[in-house]
């Protein structure tokens, strides 16, 4: 799956983004928003895509400081931003980076702005 994140599904339901990185589709998407307040917090759980699984399979031991965490991270970022502008060049987002110094996790999250 880790490396399906990179060009995981990419949905527009009730106007927001989201990513359908366990190719659902989007009946169960739906029903994953239904259970949050409402489709823009749901936006913000279900894009939030963690990393640190996968650096410690990968590499094994990382830090949250290492600057080639930010290289990584491009990677996903220009590959979601290659994807964004080819299927909704009109949509304003953002990809947010956050780290979780005491669980020792990143992640990413793309949202509508």
């Amino acid at each position: 799956m880790w490396l399906g994140d990179v060009s995981a599904p990419f949905l527009e339901i009730d106007q927001l983004i989201f990513i359908d990185r366990r190719q659902v589709g989007e009946l169960e998407l739906k029903k994953l928003i239904a259970e949050h307040q409402s489709p823009r917090e749901a936006q913000r759980w279900i894009n939030l895509i963690p990393f640190g699984d996968f650096l410690d399979e990968a590499v094994g031991s990382w830090s949250l400081d290492d600057p080639a965490l930010n290289l990584f991270l491009d990677v996903y970022r220009c590959a979601w931003s290659s994807q964004m502008a080819a299927k909704y060049p009109l949509v304003d987002y953002i990809i947010e980076e956050v780290r979780e110094q005491e669980e020792q996790e990143v992640y990413l999250r793309l949202i509508n702005v």
